[in-house]
């Protein structure tokens, strides 16, 4: 079966970053669409020289010509774009994927609000002066649960949850201006991934992130305890796994609706990082429960290492996905079984990437 392609032209933000990548990769595999992208950069050619890059690392050089890179920033006015670029983005546009945000767990409210507030303001008002989109995909994050305790559907939204961290607060407050921008010229379609993690075929991933970062620091055996439960559930979605369901929704569904794009089987904490520590050769700090956990037993530093994951340790939300995974069975869809074989791809490529360092026999 031949390419279908649903629009003609395009525009994806966040392409450099992990989840963005690969939906452009899928996009470019599966459909014969112009792909507009905004790259943020000192000039034209130093953003057309990422491009470039970006293309090389997902191996779609072949693609180039329904390439177009756009110099920009998603903050400022009119996207960073001169009034020219601006229009003629605006009157050729069919469709938007929002993928770009900022994830950090320890950013500041200000930046939070910059990065991923007013660029989703910006990008919606670019919609909106558009006389031809049909739809806008807002790619969001699950994590807009907060401290919810208990189950957290595709219909949950405000729950009367308290924030981890301003990333939540703000990818929060960008759905609801989503949510809020109800009109009859395009639709909106909100996905929410949980953990993203490397690819299903072979772990791979350009940013180490999430989940990545506190197994380094156990890896260095910087801290003997931690407070967190090793209960904890966690949810895994392999990127490109979740690029390719963002994509069979995006291009069947036509009406406003939210997807939760997780696996349908959870991970326990404890039992994830017990693997990694069996892989790497390295002893996890003990899991002691948060209201038990004496902070004046750890450094400053110690604390400031843990700190913004401490909240992720002791996570009181299940995520539920039903309404996903009907909708994606109609267009046979299925995810992929998330298990130890997977996981130990995972790793093996955090140790060719020479993130973690497997350590001698302990």
């Amino acid at each position: 079966m031949g390419k279908k392609s649903c629009f003609s032209n395009i525009l994806l933000t966040g392409a450099t970053g992990v989840l963005g990548a690969q939906i452009l990769k899928v996009l470019l595999n599966e459909t014969v669409s112009i792909i507009n992208l905004i790259i943020r950069a000192k000039n034209q050619k130093q953003a057309q020289k990422r491009g470039l890059v970006l293309m090389r690392s997902i191996g779609c050089e072949k693609f180039l010509d329904r390439i177009v890179v756009l110099r920009g920033d998603l903050s400022d006015r009119d996207l960073g774009l001169n009034k020219f670029n601006y229009s003629k983005l605006a009157s050729k546009i069919n469709s938007i994927y929002h993928c770009a945000a900022a994830t950090d767990f320890r950013i500041s409210k200000k930046e939070a609000i910059k990065s991923n507030i007013d660029t989703t303001r910006n990008i919606l008002s670019l919609a909106n002066n558009s006389k031809v989109i049909e739809k806008f995909n807002y790619i969001g994050t699950a994590f807009i649960a907060g401290n919810h305790d208990g189950r957290f559907s595709e219909r949950d939204f405000d729950v009367d949850q308290r924030f981890g961290n301003y990333y939540e607060y703000s990818k929060f407050e960008a759905e609801k201006l989503v949510r809020k921008n109800v009109n009859n010229k395009f639709c909106y379609l909100i996905f929410r991934p949980s953990v993203i993690m490397g690819s299903y075929k072979d772990g791979k991933i350009n940013k180490f992130k999430m989940i990545y970062e506190p197994m380094r620091i156990f890896s260095k055996g910087i801290l003997k305890e931690v407070p967190a439960n090793r209960q904890t559930i966690h949810n895994f979605i392999p990127v490109d796994v979740a690029a390719k369901a963002i994509f069979v929704l995006s291009k069947n569904v036509e009406e406003n609706n939210v997807f939760h794009i997780m696996s349908p089987n959870n991970s326990h904490c404890g039992k994830f990082l017990d693997l990694a520590a069996i892989f790497f050769n390295f002893r996890n700090p003990k899991f002691i429960p948060i209201e038990k956990f004496d902070f004046k037993e750890i450094t400053f530093v110690q604390k400031r290492m843990v700190e913004p994951y401490i909240h992720y340790f002791n996570f009181k939300c299940i995520f539920c996905s039903e309404h996903t995974r009907e909708v994606l069975g109609r267009y046979n869809f299925f995810y992929p079984r998330i298990n130890n074989r997977y996981f130990l791809e995972i790793f093996s490529y955090c140790h060719n990437a020479g993130y973690i360092t497997k350590a001698d026999k302990i």
